[in-house]
């Protein structure tokens, strides 16, 4: 049931785009959430607290995601992971 009402809904939306020539499925926010992560994708991965020149709240956010990444130890599952992706990374290299 759910499923019919997304569809008729999107369908409405087509509808509607189409009636009033404009295109409703371009989301110019998910562009620009693209280009925002490229910005702060470095940040997050930096081990030195970088001068951030965001709005606060992003800021905030940052500092307390290195807060956290910094004070958790990485757990057994993770360290796994990281050695599967260097592995693979290292065996990837070495067809080429």
């Amino acid at each position: 049931m759910l499923g019919t009402l997304a569809a008729l809904y999107e369908y409405s939306v087509f509808t509607q785009g189409a009636t009033w020539n404009i295109n409703p499925f371009d989301q110019w926010g998910v562009e620009l959430g693209k280009a925002l992560a490229r910005r702060i994708i470095p940040e997050l991965e930096n081990k030195a607290t970088p001068r951030l020149k965001h709005d606060s709240s992003t800021n905030n956010l940052i500092r307390r995601y290195q807060k956290m990444k910094a004070s958790c130890p990485t757990s057994p599952h993770h360290k796994a992971m990281n050695e599967r992706d260097a592995t693979a990374s290292s065996n990837t290299t070495a067809k080429l």
